[in-house]
């Protein structure tokens, strides 16, 4: 009997739990996320029930330099009127491109008990945001699961 193969299989049938462990938390994280940005997107859609008229102040252009590439990414900014006050607040998300022109009129939803809240349904950033974290949490178990699938039909095969 080859003692040394028991101990070799022992330790790699531990560091395959640790494996799995890993990506079933990291999917669950990546889920997570994705779920607080659905709760966060609804509960906007249900409480920002104001239709108000906004007009696009600025996009504002943010610059991030990694390993030497430069991102850039736009922030708008919505002026509107609501109950005879003024508002000039920031998107929650950021995109690649401009949603909206400087200068343009668009409708907007307001929180009416929380007015500087508003719900802006052509910005689809919290959308994409979904989408990635939601498909990143769910293929990483698919592909690891891929991947074992196939090392072990490898291994059958040279056994």
């Amino acid at each position: 009997m080859d003692y040394n193969s028991i101990g070799s299989s022992n330790s790699r049938t531990n560091n395959n739990r640790k494996n799995i462990l890993g990506v079933i938390c990291m999917s669950l994280v990546f889920i997570l996320i994705s779920s607080l940005l659905i709760f966060r997107e609804v509960h906007k859609s249900k409480v920002c029930t104001e239709k108000v008229e906004a007009v696009i102040v600025d996009n504002i252009r943010h610059t991030k330099r990694k390993k030497g590439k430069t991102k850039v990414t736009y922030q708008t900014v919505y002026d509107y009127e609501y109950e005879g006050l003024y508002y000039s607040e920031k998107s929650d998300t950021k995109s690649s491109y401009k949603i909206h022109s400087t200068g343009e009129h668009v409708t907007i939803y307001v929180d009416p008990a929380n007015p500087s809240e508003f719900y802006d349904p052509k910005n689809k950033g919290s959308i994409v945001l979904i989408v990635i974290f939601l498909g990143v949490g769910i293929l990483l178990p698919v592909i690891e699961i891929k991947r074992r699938t196939k090392s072990r039909d490898n291994n059958f095969i040279q056994n």
